[in-house]
C-alpha cells in the first residue's frame, strides 16, 4: 500500500512540474521564433513579443493557482481542456509566424499539449490533440505550390511528427490509464478497509512510531470513552499519577520490542459507568527500509465476557453452597426432630408451672428454627419445580420479613382481603419477590420505606399500571414500591436483560431470573421508575381457577393404636425419639437403618404372619436406599403396603404429590407427637 501511495504522489508531482515546464518552454519558443523567424518584420515580432509572451506567462500563473487549489482534492477536466487548447493555439500562431520551411523542429512544441492531455485527460484526448497537431503541421507544409517530389519531401517531416504524436499519446495514455486503474483499485481497497474498520465491533487505531494517531474508528472512542483529541493526549506521554492506559502500554511494548502483542488485558475507568475491561492487541508495520513506521492497535471490550466468566464461577460456588445448605438443613432438621419429639414426650408428664413455661418456650423456639430450615431448603432448591394453588398473603408476609430482616428499611403491606389464589411454584415465586426486595434495599443505602400491595385485577380492568399488555383473564397484581435512587430512562428498557446491572458490583441475574420465572408462570413483570423518586415493580400472576385448599385444623386429641409400625431412619437419636412417641401412642415399633434392612424386615414379618400395618420412612438416606427406592421394592412384595414418607423438603414433588409415588401419607420434619398422631390417623382410621 505504501508503494502504491508513493507512485500516486510521484505522478501528481510530475504532472504539476510538467504544467509549469510546458509554459516556460512555450514562452522560450515564442522568444526564439520572434528573434529568428522573420527578422525583417520588426512590427510583427514586436506584436508577438508583447502579446503572446505575456499571455503565456499569465496562463502559467492561472494554471498554477487552479492546480494548487485542486491538488489532491478535485480534478478540473474542463479547465485542462481549455488550457491545452489555448496552448495549442498559441503554438500554432507562433509556428505560423515563423514558418518559412526551415523551422520544422519547432513543430515539436506540440508534444507538450499532447503529452499533458494524455497525462491529465486520458488517452482519448491525447489522440485528439495528436490528430489536430498532425493536421496543422501538414497544413503548414504548403505543398499546394510544389510538384509531387517536392511535396513528398516536405510531408516527410509532418508524417514523422504525426507518428511521434500518436505514439506519444498511446504510450503516455496507456501508462496513465494503468496508473489510474491502480489508483482506483487502491481507493476501493482503502474505502473497503475504512468501512471494515468503521463497522468493526472492535476498536481500531493506527499510530505512527512517535505515538501520533493516524486513524481511530468510532468504536475506539466508544469503548474507551474518549474523543480523539483526549485519546491523543493519552499517547503523548505518561499521565500524572497512577493512571493505567492499556493501549499506550501495548503501543510502547510493540515499539520497544518490534514484535506483535496479543490479547493484553487491562481496565479503564469511565465516569459514572465503573470500569471497562479491555483486551488490547498491537502489531508493527515496517517500511521498505526495515524501520518501524506505524503500529496497529485493536481494542476489545471484554467486560461482558469477564462478567459471564465471573458469574459462571459464582454459579459454581452457589451450586456448592446450595448443596451445602441442603445438607446442613437436612441434618439440622433431624436434630430438631429429636429435640421436638422429646419435648412432646416431656410435655406429657406432670410438670410444675415454671418448668412447663420453659418447655413451652423451648418448643416455640424449635418451631421457629424449623421455619428457618424450611427457608434453607427453599434456597437449596430441593426438588423439581412444583406448582400448587396457594394464597399469597402468608407467602408475602414471610418473604418480606425474611428479606428485610436486619435492615433499617421500613415496610408497609396492603393485601386485598379477598385476594384470589394463584397456582405457582412457591420456591420460585419466593425467589422472585426476594430478588425484587433485595434490589429495593440496595437502592436505598440511607434507609427508606417499601410499600407492598396485592390486589385483584379483573378481566378487562383498565386500571392496571404498566406498559406490557395482559392476556384476557383474571390476575393477582403484586406491586413493590421503594423510595430509592431510581433507574435512568435510558437503562430501564434493559433492566431485565441478563448480566445487566445498574450497580457496579451487581451480577445482573436477579431481575433476569425474576422475568423468566414470571414469564414461565404465564404472568407479566413490569417496572416504572423516576430518578430521585423511586422504583415500582409490578408482578401479575394469573388467578387460579380452583380455590386453594383450606388447611386442616390441628386437633389436640391424639390417635392411639396398637398397630405394628416399621420406622426407616438413618439417625439413631431420631429413631429413638420417633419410637418413643409411637410407643406412647400404643404402637409396636421396629427399626431399620436403610431401605435394604426395611425390605428385609418387612418380608420376614409378612412370612411370619406379623405384617406391618404402617411403614414410616425417611425420603433421604445418605449412603443407602431412600424412601422412593424402598417404596417401589415394598410394593413388589405387598401392593397394599401403607407407607408414610418423612422429609424436611416440604415443597418437594414427592411430598406435595405423595400418592403419585405410592405413599399413603406424609409428615414434614421436624414433627411433634400430635403431628405424628395425625399422620397415623390419616392412614389407618
Amino acid at each position: 500500500m505504501n508503494n502504491r501511495r508513493g507512485k500516486r504522489e510521484s505522478t501528481e508531482a510530475f504532472t504539476q512540474t510538467a504544467h509549469i515546464i510546458s509554459y516556460l518552454l512555450a514562452t522560450i519558443v515564442f522568444i526564439v521564433c520572434s528573434l529568428t523567424g522573420r527578422n525583417n518584420d520588426f512590427l510583427a515580432g514586436t506584436i508577438l513579443m508583447r502579446s503572446l509572451v505575456p499571455a503565456a506567462a499569465l496562463l502559467i500563473l492561472i494554471d498554477i493557482y487552479f492546480y494548487c487549489r485542486s491538488h489532491r482534492t478535485a480534478s478540473l477536466p474542463g479547465w485542462n481542456l481549455l488550457k491545452y487548447a489555448a496552448l495549442f493555439a498559441v503554438n500554432t500562431m507562433a509556428l505560423l509566424y515563423c514558418q518559412d520551411g526551415h523551422l520544422w523542429l519547432f513543430s515539436a512544441i506540440y508534444l507538450l499539449p499532447v503529452a499533458l492531455a494524455c497525462i491529465t485527460l486520458g488517452r482519448r484526448w491525447g489522440f485528439a490533440f495528436a490528430g489536430a497537431a498532425t493536421t496543422i503541421v501538414i497544413l503548414l507544409a504548403r505543398v499546394r505550390s510544389m510538384d509531387a517530389n517536392q511535396a513528398m519531401g516536405m510531408l516527410q517531416g509532418p508524417f514523422i511528427f504525426g507518428f511521434i504524436f500518436f505514439l506519444l499519446a498511446w504510450l503516455l495514455g496507456s501508462i496513465i490509464e494503468a496508473e489510474k486503474n491502480t489508483a482506483e483499485r487502491l481507493r476501493q481497497e482503502r474505502d473497503l478497509i475504512a468501512r471494515i474498520m468503521d463497522t468493526s465491533p472492535a476498536g481500531s487505531m493506527v499510530l505512527d512510531s512517535h505515538g501520533k494517531i493516524v486513524y481511530a474508528n468510532a468504536r475506539t472512542e466508544q469503548i474507551l470513552g474518549l474523543k480523539q483529541d483526549m485519546l491523543q493526549e493519552m499517547f503523548n506521554g505518561e499521565p500524572e499519577g497512577d493512571i493505567s492506559f492499556p493501549p499506550r502500554e501495548v503501543f510502547q511494548n510493540v515499539v520497544s520490542r518490534g514484535e506483535p502483542a496479543y490479547n493484553c488485558p487491562g481496565t479503564v475507568s469511565r465516569a459514572g459507568e465503573g470500569s471497562t475491561y479491555l483486551s488490547v492487541s498491537g502489531a508493527p508495520i515496517f517500511g521498505s527500509s526495515g524501520h518501524l513506521e506505524q503500529v496497529v492497535l485493536t481494542v476489545d471490550d471484554i467486560t461482558r465476557q469477564k462478567m459471564m466468566t465471573e458469574e459462571m464461577l459464582k454459579a459454581d460456588k452457589l451450586e456448592s453452597l446450595t448443596l451445602l445448605a441442603g445438607g446442613i438443613a437436612h441434618d439440622f432438621n433431624n436434630f430438631l426432630a429429636v429435640i421436638l419429639g422429646n419435648i412432646s414426650l416431656i410435655k406429657l408428664r406432670p410438670l410444675d408451672e415454671k418448668t412447663a413455661k420453659h418447655i413451652e418456650y423451648m418448643e416455640k423456639t424449635i418451631l421457629q428454627a424449623r421455619d428457618l430450615t424450611r427457608k434453607l431448603f427453599i434456597f437449596s432448591r430441593g426438588g423439581a419445580p412444583v406448582r400448587k394453588v396457594v394464597h399469597l398473603q402468608k407467602l408475602l408476609l414471610d418473604t418480606v420479613g425474611f428479606a428485610l430482616s436486619g435492615s433499617e428499611i421500613l415496610y408497609q403491606i396492603e393485601v386485598d382481603e379477598a385476594l384470589w389464589p394463584v397456582e405457582v411454584d412457591e420456591t420460585q415465586i419466593v425467589q422472585v419477590f426476594n430478588n425484587i426486595l433485595i434490589n429495593a434495599v440496595q437502592a436505598m443505602p440511607g434507609g427508606g420505606k417499601i410499600v407492598l400491595t396485592a390486589a385483584n385485577i379483573a378481566n378487562g380492568d383498565t386500571g392496571r399500571i404498566g406498559k406490557t399488555p395482559l392476556k384476557e383473564g383474571n390476575y393477582v397484581c403484586v406491586s413493590i414500591a421503594d423510595q430509592g435512587i431510581g433507574i435512568p430512562p435510558d437503562k430501564i428498557s434493559k433492566i431485565f436483560d441478563p448480566l445487566f446491572s445498574t450497580k457496579p458490583q451487581g451480577s445482573g441475574l436477579g431481575l433476569a431470573t425474576a422475568f423468566m420465572v414470571i414469564q414461565n408462570h404465564g404472568g407479566v413483570i413490569d417496572v416504572e421508575s423516576e430518578p430521585g423518586v423511586g422504583t415500582t415493580f409490578y408482578v401479575y400472576l394469573p388467578a387460579a381457577a380452583a380455590a386453594a385448599p383450606v388447611p386442616a385444623e390441628e386437633s389436640e386429641e391424639l390417635f392411639y393404636s396398637n398397630c405394628r409400625v416399621l420406622v426407616m431412619e438413618d439417625g439413631e437419636l431420631l429413631r429413638k425419639a420417633c419410637g418413643e412417641m409411637l410407643q406412647h401412642l400404643g404402637c409396636q415399633v421396629s427399626f431399620a437403618r436403610d431401605g435394604a434392612e426395611a425390605v428385609r424386615l418387612y418380608r420376614e414379618a409378612a412370612e411370619n404372619g406379623e405384617k406391618f400395618d404402617v411403614v414410616i420412612m425417611d425420603l433421604t438416606i445418605p449412603g443407602g436406599s431412600g424412601g422412593l427406592e424402598t417404596i417401589a421394592r415394598l410394593q413388589l412384595l405387598d401392593p397394599a403396603v401403607k407407607a408414610i414418607v418423612s422429609s424436611g423438603y416440604s415443597n418437594a414433588p414427592v411430598i406435595t404429590d405423595y400418592k403419585e409415588y405410592g405413599f399413603s401419607g406424609f409428615i414434614s420434619k421436624p414433627y411433634r407427637l400430635k403431628e405424628l398422631s395425625a399422620a397415623l390417623k390419616s392412614v389407618l382410621a
